[in-house]
């Protein structure tokens, strides 16, 4: 019984993946075009997604002791 419901829900999951990545797909191309490029589009979503994940980047390292601060600094160490 459990089994059934669990592979019920992830169908359910699967569509609902399925559908957002054809929407964002759509969304994507009809927006390249109005912003100027594809690769302009890229850009600023990159920029807004760091925008976003930049308070809680604050925030795990503020709060985490020191030993995992150094886990979290040290990826952007790499890039930098």
């Amino acid at each position: 019984m459990i089994r059934c419901c669990v592979l019920q829900g992830g169908i359910v999951l699967l569509l609902v993946a399925l559908c957002t990545n054809v929407g964002y797909n759509t969304a994507s191309k009809t927006l390249s075009v109005d912003i100027g490029g594809a690769k302009r589009l890229h850009a600023l979503s990159s920029a807004m997604s760091a925008c976003l994940l930049l308070p809680w980047v604050i925030f795990v390292v503020f709060t985490r002791q020191v030993a995992f601060r150094f886990c979290i600094v040290w990826p952007w160490q790499l890039v930098a």
